[in-house]
């Protein structure tokens, strides 16, 4: 006889449920691949960083989809055999379907699910990755996950990109990191944002840099993209006007690029703002949203590994007889 019972945790607060994933009660079983309630989510997305770390990866564990089967993977399998004895060519079969067959040819120890446990070893330095991977595990089996499961995916998501990417815990530190750098190095740690998103990046020689400090360019097929970078290492009291996204303008079309983006360590005047709304080849970037960019692509604790960042750029660039 089974004297498992079933823990309602609803009207748990979030503290409770919490310590019920840290010590789970023997013989009881409760909502624990999801947040139970929207509530619960909401309070600790707003409390996201005051939370330790072993807490995120904890929610993270069970929030993710692990290597193993489900009470529902013998009834899909017994369909999927059904199927196939009405002559189905095994070639046509999904992998998925095959995990399936191997699951009742084992009797239930071969393993129906491949797990995203591993997504969690990519934070706090890779993010944008991480997401990227729960996002293509979506795409062949978004119609086999239950309601919870893909409901705990969405909350995996949703705590990656508050805790890692918005990342108020790191803000104050973050933003002295920037703010500390060297016109100079602002530009190679541009050159380093880029190449971590995939472009090919050549951060220009001082004093040569015809109005482009970084080149960023994509060949791939269908999606040729060149962007022409400046950074500005300008206060707050001193903003980015449109002067500034005139000559970027400029700069655009001397080299034929695709579009421009201006970066700054400050802010941009109204005036700026409203004609990159007007032009899609522009792209303005403010302190906020670039320690944003930052946080997404080189991981929250980026400022404490720019000195290395900076150098992995210098010396990539260095094989193009970049000034270093």
């Amino acid at each position: 006889m089974n004297d498992t019972k079933i823990l309602d945790v609803d009207g748990t607060t979030l503290d409770e449920w919490l310590e019920l994933l840290r010590k789970p009660p023997t013989g009881m079983i409760f909502v624990r691949n999801k947040f139970p309630t929207e509530d619960h989510k909401n309070e600790w997305l707003r409390t996201a960083h005051l939370r330790p770390e072993k807490d995120v990866k904890l929610l993270l564990r069970h929030f993710l989809v692990s290597t193993g089967s489900n009470p529902s993977d013998q009834l899909n399998a017994q369909i999927l055999i059904s199927q196939l004895s009405k002559g189905t060519c095994l070639n046509e079969l999904k992998e998925h379907d095959r995990r399936l067959l191997y699951h009742v040819k084992s009797h239930g120890k071969y393993p129906v699910w491949e797990g995203l446990g591993w997504v969690i070893d990519l934070l706090p330095h890779h993010p944008r990755t991480a997401l990227n991977v729960i996002n293509a595990f979506f795409y062949p089996y978004f119609g086999l996950l239950t309601d919870n499961y893909l409901s705990g995916l969405f909350d995996a998501e949703a705590i990656i990109r508050n805790r890692y990417i918005e990342s108020f815990h790191t803000i104050d530190s973050a933003e002295r990191g920037l703010l500390s750098l060297h016109w100079r190095e602002l530009e190679w740690l541009c050159g380093a944002v880029y190449d971590h998103m995939g472009f090919n990046v050549r951060v220009t020689s001082r004093g040569n840099d015809d109005g482009v400090d970084v080149f960023a360019e994509k060949n791939i097929c269908g999606q040729k993209d060149l962007i022409v970078i400046q950074a500005k290492k300008w206060r707050e009291s001193n903003p980015v006007g449109k002067g500034e996204v005139r000559e970027l303008l400029g700069t655009i079309d001397d080299h034929r690029a695709t579009r421009g983006v201006l970066v700054t360590t400050g802010r941009f005047e109204s005036g700026a703002l409203q004609m990159a709304n007007k032009d899609s080849r522009i792209e303005l970037l403010d302190q906020k949203q670039f320690l944003l960019l930052l946080n997404e692509y080189c991981g929250t604790d980026w400022f404490t590994r720019v000195d290395r960042l900076i150098t992995s750029i210098k010396i990539h660039c260095s094989s193009s007889s970049v000034e270093l």
